[in-house]
């Protein structure tokens, strides 16, 4: 029975055999195809990664090529700035690098081991050429970042080959590169902080009080009752996270950040007289209040695509002080605000260059702005943020970015924000963040704080 057993076994098992010697290969095809798409994720995420450091550099910078290179009199060719001739060579620079990257993810499945430490060796050295320009170094730091970011897609990919090829000497050279150290600096205050961070031409946001859910305690029903129909008729939420927009006119002390602010005056229609605010209110130390204004608030600065455009936004919103009674006086306080920076803070949604001033001057919900405004604007940022004398922003402080930001306050034409810049300038020093000739000891500051 056993041997007739057997040959019925043998005949089940025959007409299956081709299908089953063909599966395993069709797996290992199949894993095949799913590395080949890992593969090809890699490379293009390395690609965009470089693509984006082009990108923000280019966004950060001028377009030399569109220059004119002739003199316009004598049809001469004009001379190069240094400057122009820099930016050139970093644009060369990064053209290079997109342009290998996209070359050796075209011959990707023929790299070998050699070819590819090559190719990260020269990567990175790529990279530490771009971040040791003195140009990039005084660019904002998130151009750091992305080459940081690079260097990680880099290694991500060459992850992916280490199993196939020898690349401990690519590893050993990239891991090292852009280190970021680390240091911490105890401030006396959350308003130390602020005053550190934040420059006169800042804008400072009070926060609302919302007592029991309610913002009636901050203005009173009839004022809540046109600021909600502002809000609703901008979109937005109704709930009200700002109460006071000012403007940062000097800092000469953490416990003594001045500020001067728009009161309108159809607010103070029907108000005790004790409760009634000036006009246009200075806000220091002086003032019985200054605790109450200095222990829960936001600092915003408006942005600029370099620190040199920033500082010139700044400088003339301060100029734009001493002649605020020039101000039509019928807008709010965030009005007055924008106004100082010629009404250049516009909402989300109203972005078109050649008409969005148009649009703030006829569209009832643009041309009267909230706090609430300014600080859901693109052009503003957050720089510090207080909530009950407790420092709640930043956690951390970029190093590059506050001293490039000092450094050029230190040769601003405005006197309090040149003095300013210059006490930072010695807080830096004093703390090691920088040794005296400006050098950075650290590229980051955890900060450190009294808690109240």
């Amino acid at each position: 029975m056993k041997p007739l057993q057997n040959l019925i076994l043998i005949a089940m098992i025959l007409p299956i055999l081709p299908f089953a010697t063909s599966f395993a290969p069709f797996q290992a095809e199949r894993k095949l195809a799913t590395v080949e798409v890992d593969s090809a994720a890699l490379w293009n995420g390395l690609l965009d990664s470089a693509k984006q450091l082009r990108k923000d550099f280019n966004y950060r910078t001028y377009d030399v090529s569109s220059i004119d290179e002739t003199d316009p009199e004598t049809g001469a060719p004009k001379p190069r700035s240094p400057e122009d001739l820099v930016i050139l060579d970093l644009r060369d620079q990064l053209d290079g690098l997109v342009k290998e990257i996209k070359l050796q993810g075209k011959r990707r499945r023929k790299l070998e081991s050699g070819e590819l430490d090559a190719f990260a060796r020269s990567i990175g050295e790529r990279l530490v050429s771009l971040a040791e320009s003195p140009f990039i170094q005084g660019l904002p730091v998130s151009l750091d970042e992305r080459i940081r970011k690079t260097k990680d897609f880099l290694l991500q990919l060459l992850s992916r080959y280490s199993n196939e090829h020898d690349l401990s000497d690519a590893f050993d050279f990239l891991e090292p590169l852009f280190p970021a150290r680390e240091k911490i600096v105890s401030f006396n205050s959350a308003n130390h902080v602020c005053a550190m961070v934040s420059t006169p031409g800042d804008i400072i946001l009070r926060k609302a009080l919302l007592i029991d859910g309610k913002t009636d305690n901050d203005f009173g029903p009839r004022t809540m009752k046109v600021i909600n129909f502002l809000e609703s008729l901008k979109g937005g939420d109704q709930i009200l996270n700002y109460r006071h927009s000012e403007l940062i006119s000097s800092i000469e002390h953490y416990n003594n950040i001045e500020t001067i602010s728009y009161y309108p005056w159809y607010f103070m229609i029907g108000k005790p007289e004790d409760e009634k605010k000036p006009m246009f209110m200075t806000m220091n130390k002086k003032n019985i209040e200054y605790m109450s204004y200095r222990s829960k608030y936001t600092a915003f600065r408006a942005k600029g695509r370099r620190f040199d455009l920033e500082l010139e936004k700044k400088e003339g919103a301060l100029d734009r002080l001493g002649s605020r009674v020039l101000f039509h006086r019928m807008g709010t306080c965030a009005d007055f605000v924008n106004w100082a920076f010629h009404n250049t803070i516009t909402s989300p949604w109203n972005r078109l260059p050649l008409i969005k001033h148009l649009i703030q001057m006829i569209y009832p919900p643009e041309a009267l702005q909230t706090p609430d405004n300014l600080a859901d604007s693109p052009d503003t940022e957050k720089v510090c943020e207080v909530e009950n004398s407790n420092l709640a922003f930043p956690e951390q402080i970029h190093v590059k970015d506050w001293v490039n930001r000092t450094r050029i306050g230190l040769r601003s034409e405005d006197q309090q924000i040149q003095k300013h810049a210059s006490n930072v300038w010695q807080f830096l020093i004093k703390n090691e963040v920088i040794s005296a000739d400006g050098e950075l000891q650290a590229e980051i500051v955890k900060i450190q704080t009294k808690k109240f």
